[in-house]
């Protein structure tokens, strides 16, 4: 293997074609990288590790289980130099852990202190993208990564820069961890990529650039975004009847400046519902807000995805994203709380507008301290065991989760990782718990989980052991005070088979009322859920607890790994299939991007698992969840729909004496399909609410045409 230097004359000769390549690309189409804020021509590394011009790579490969690939360069399709490398990798035809791992090792540990992150170019053919996890390891073995490389499937085909800051970078708990907790950058001693297989699909991947950027400048030009033209709690939603309206906003123009907007309203079908070219012109100070009102029709149930850019002189300069939606209202005897419902949703308040029933609350052990003998929580007053914010949601059934131990109560107060560890006393933790739970007991809270995903190594460090004991203490207390109420474990973040088979074997549940899981999955829910749910159900079984009942508390999928339509259509299949095999609650990940800068002229979220932007605007989801809660709420399972193909999948309900199907095609090609039902004429309610009347081909048969997108079939 060889040996990868920092002064690998390989990668000196990159570095001085630099100035060279930043030119050609601000010249070539699609050089502009930004989903939403600045616009800036793509920036090369400031320093090449690889730009895989060699014919004798500076790299090694390895196999994990079943994977098998295929690695060559690619001459006349680069972002550097010549030439670029393509992987081809086949399907594993498993969904176990089949992977390329490539290796880049250094003479001696590298110096990256003075790089703000690294960087690479990458591009991509199918949806979902290639699962990408980058990790570091120091000269002492600890090791840090990123799981999963922000790929945006929006872009496939297109090269993308793929930039991934330090700061990210978290502990790789596959690996041991150093004394000081932290990424050293000044000791780099090796860098891997773990590219996953598809189980049933080839993978293509382009990798061009590798290297590390520098620290980039602030941006000071000027700013756009799209604000509510009306304040109320969900001013980007309408009811049928209602015009949208929006307000575009510019900041950052100098006096005498001009700027030229462009507004495009695309809605969930891909038509343009408008199109606004708007001017602006600077004024007074760079301060001053400039603002002009747009509208356009309301065409009933349905979602407008709008995106705006900025300009001045010719030149592109800033990209806002944001939508609007129009959402059917509810039946009004729909609208009161319901806990015998499964539709859930956290992060962020909001959801029973949505017709979700449970949201989640954290309870952070860390928000208590210990003053002449008595808790404080937060900022409530000593003894108090209700904090500022309250432990009471309208419209939505809280479920309160365990997490994070105390400074003062860990074992391990020393660590960096303090609040994973177990109690020093859990006498006291105990006592912590009974504090917890007066509060919320006094809200009527009676659901509470035991802990955030303990698992070792990730939201726990200890022993199996341990984590029982964990359950153990917090059971008790819990019941101490409060004898109704429902304990929920282990709670691992996904369907962890070692980690739920020994807590069970140790006698964990003993410990718990029902089964909580978190059902993450970078595959579709058409693929691993239904099998898992039927898996945890004969694991329960085997230890004699098959009557318990299984809450999923979080479940999601991110729109940097899957288009904002994929979310929606996985979210409603997710729910669907949860239905049929009798989960008890399903809590979505997220509702809202709450994680965001926010500044009087950069409004910009974290974007992630959410179906609402950080600004609260709507995506495709959000509509979608509005809808399946208006169809399913309430409707009772009856069973799969019959004469269905292997790609289609349907699923029968009814509700309130109406018949309803939910079908859907789980390939792209759309399908045939003719239903059988009695009824004169038939309903269909698409994804995001619009409606169709169908009438049968001939008595009791209603021909349809399936796609990935869900559609909700009723008598009428």
């Amino acid at each position: 293997m060889m040996k990868l230097s920092n002064k690998n004359p390989h990668i000196i000769l990159s570095c001085k074609r630099l100035g060279l390549i930043y030119f050609i690309l601000i010249s070539l189409p699609g050089a502009l990288q930004a989903d939403t804020g600045p616009l800036f021509a793509s920036k090369s590394a400031d320093f090449l590790i690889d730009s895989f011009e060699t014919d004798s790579p500076v790299y090694a490969t390895r196999m994990r289980g079943k994977a098998s690939a295929k690695l060559a360069g690619r001459s006349g399709i680069a972002r550097h130099g010549n030439r670029s490398l393509f992987i081809q990798m086949p399907p594993s035809g498993d969904e176990g852990r089949h992977s390329l791992i490539m290796t880049w090792r250094f003479d001696k540990p590298a110096d990256w202190s003075a790089y703000e992150g690294l960087s690479l170019w990458v591009q991509t053919h199918g949806d979902p993208p290639p699962r990408v996890a980058p990790s570091l390891t120091e000269a002492g073995g600890a090791r840090y990564w990123v799981k999963a490389m922000p790929i945006a499937p929006r872009k496939e085909g297109e090269w993308q820069l793929i930039e991934l800051p330090f700061k990210n970078w978290t502990w790789c708990w596959e690996a041991k961890k150093d004394d000081n907790n932290q990424l050293d950058l000044d000791q780099v001693k090796c860098l891997q990529f773990e590219i996953r297989a598809f189980k049933d699909a080839p993978l293509t991947l382009g990798l061009d650039g590798l290297g590390l950027y520098a620290a980039k400048p602030a941006y000071t030009g000027p700013v756009l975004r799209f604000r509510p033209a009306k304040k109320e709690p969900w001013p980007f939603v309408c009811a049928p009847g209602q015009e949208h309206r929006v307000v575009v906003e510019v900041r950052r123009l100098t006096p005498g400046q001009r700027a030229e907007v462009e507004v495009v309203g695309t809605d969930y079908w891909g038509k343009r519902r408008i199109e606004r070219k708007l001017t602006f012109e600077g004024k007074n100070t760079r301060e001053e807000r400039h603002q002009q009102e747009i509208s356009f029709r309301n065409d009933g149930p349905d979602y407008v995805g709008l995106t705006g850019t900025l300009s001045v002189d010719g030149r592109l300069f800033y990209r806002a994203e944001g939508g609007v939606a129009c959402i059917k209202p509810m039946d009004p005897q729909d609208a009161k709380p319901n806990d015998k419902s499964i539709f859930g949703i956290w992060v962020g308040g909001g959801g029973e507008k949505i017709g979700a029933k449970w949201t989640r609350i954290l309870a952070r052990i860390t928000n208590v301290t210990k003053v002449a003998g008595q808790y404080k929580l937060g900022d409530a007053p000593l003894g108090v065991p209700r904090p500022k914010w309250g432990w009471r949601r309208e419209g939505a059934k809280p479920i309160v989760c365990f997490v994070s131990m105390a400074k003062w109560l860990s074992s391990k107060p020393d660590r960096a990782d303090f609040q994973k560890w177990s109690p020093k006393s859990w006498k006291e933790y105990g006592k912590v718990v009974e504090f917890h739970v007066r509060g919320a007991k006094e809200a009527g809270i009676r659901h509470y989980e035991v802990w955030n995903e303990p698992v070792p190594y990730a939201g726990w460090m200890g022993p199996m052991e341990s984590v029982v004991k964990l359950h153990k203490v917090t059971y008790e207390a819990i019941k101490k005070v409060q004898p109704d109420a429902v304990v929920l474990g282990p709670c691992p973040y996904t369907f962890k088979w070692d980690f739920l088979e020994k807590f069970f074997e140790l006698g964990g549940g003993k410990w718990i009322d029902q089964v909580v899981i978190h059902a993450y999955d970078s595959a579709p829910p058409d693929v691993n859920f239904t099998a898992n749910l039927r898996k945890l159900r004969d694991l329960l079984g085997h230890f004699g607890l098959g009557d318990r009942d299984i809450y999923i508390t979080e479940m999601g999928y991110a729109t940097p790994n899957v288009t904002e339509r994929r979310q929606a259509q996985y979210l409603v299949r997710a729910y669907v299939y949860a239905l049929s095999e009798g989960v008890r609650v399903l809590v979505w990940h997220m509702l809202w991007d709450w994680r965001g800068v926010r500044d009087p002229e950069h409004y910009v979220g974290d974007p992630g698992h959410a179906i609402q932007r950080f600004d609260k605007s709507p995506r495709p989801a959000y509509v979608a969840y509005a809808t399946m809660t208006r169809m399913l709420k309430k409707a009772r399972y009856m069973g799969p729909v019959e004469g269905m193909t292997k790609t289609q999948r349907g699923f029968a309900f009814t509700r309130r004496g109406k018949r309803i199907y939910v079908l859907w095609n789980v390939g792209d090609k759309p399908t045939r399909f003719a239903l059988r039902d009695p009824a004169e004429n038939m309903m269909v309610v698409h994804i995001v609410g619009d409606e169709t009347m169908i009438r049968p081909a001939e008595p009791g048969r209603f021909d349809l045409t399936l796609g990935p997108d869900p559609i909700y079939v009723t008598s009428w």
